[in-house]
């Protein structure tokens, strides 16, 4: 805002006293932005080629490649540019009670798999699988 009075007219004295900032502020330049011109467009560079990869992934690419940096600042910079994944896409998962899409038209086509727990009297465990080719049971599918 200071600058801005500058602009237009006002002394720098009389402006930093308006404005309350220190006169030194006039002449102030980030050393941030000047660390970051170089690294600038290397992250969408890397995401162009794996569009899967998140801010931390990059970092660690960045590193492989022999740049000295942050994963703050690379999180900065991922944002600045306006990167982010896609979109999470949940797995369909299959309801109880509904069908499946394709049911068993042949032998060996769809297998069940059944898990038997069961004990003895005398307290010995017993654990067996039984897997059997649907359509060859002669029962509804």
């Amino acid at each position: 805002m200071a600058i801005y009075a500058c602009q237009r007219g006002v002394t720098q004295r009389r402006a930093s006293y308006l404005c309350s900032t220190a006169r030194s502020a006039f002449h102030y330049v980030s050393k941030i932005e000047q660390r970051n011109r170089h690294l600038g467009k290397v992250p969408r560079l890397i995401v162009r080629g794996n569009p899967v990869w998140d801010y931390r992934l990059c970092c660690g690419a960045l590193r492989l490649r022999g740049w000295t940096v942050n994963q703050k600042r690379v999180y900065r910079l991922w944002y600045l540019q306006g990167l982010s994944l896609p979109p999470y896409k949940p797995s369909h998962k299959i309801k109880s009670g509904l069908k499946l899409d394709n049911p068993a038209q042949k032998k060996n086509d769809v297998w069940a798999w059944d898990l038997v727990h069961d004990s003895y009297g005398n307290g010995n465990l017993r654990k067996a699988i039984g897997s059997c080719d649907k359509p060859s049971l002669g029962g509804p599918v």
